[in-house]
């Protein structure tokens, strides 16, 4: 009732604008392909879920990275969140909203999340986005890589 009150009418914030209009037919698409001490790590075999957060959760983190790091779900939610008192505004914000300084830790989060470190030699990660698009035998054919994260651990003697 206090949000709907405020003019705040869902919670969380539901858009529908991704029905705003036709969409156009691609020629290309990206795809998202991940090499663990340079091994390509197949997605389509993980199970559901971790297959799941991986897509999703990188999708997300190249957009942010595209955008140099600003978290562009900020002006719908200062939009929404507007008519509460700032110190709300700021521990909603703080909480929810992805900060630069947490973002650029994506990479090495993926790398843990994937990797088993007890049969890894060479403990690295690569990300890339491929543009591919349909040949004329129905196969997938790559057109270009976009290096898209990097990560290193580090071990110490």
């Amino acid at each position: 009732m206090y949000l709907t009150w405020k003019g705040v009418e869902c919670f969380p914030f539901v858009h529908w604008g991704m029905y705003s209009g036709k969409a156009q037919a691609a020629t290309t698409t990206e795809v998202l392909q991940i090499k663990i001490s340079d091994k390509k790590v197949c997605i389509s075999c993980l199970p559901d879920l971790q297959g799941a957060v991986v897509n999703s959760s990188f999708e997300w983190y190249y957009h942010l990275q595209r955008n140099s790091l600003e978290d562009t779900t900020s002006l719908v939610f200062k939009d929404l969140l507007s008519k509460f008192p700032e110190k709300i505004y700021q521990r909603f914000k703080r909480n929810i909203l992805n900060r630069p300084d947490e973002i650029v830790k994506y990479p090495r989060w993926l790398f843990t999340y994937l990797a088993d470190m007890r049969i890894i030699e060479n403990p690295s990660l690569e990300c890339d986005i491929v543009k591919v698009r349909y040949g004329k035998d129905f196969c997938l054919d790559s057109i270009a890589t976009i290096k898209a994260a990097r990560y290193q651990y580090l071990t110490y003697p």
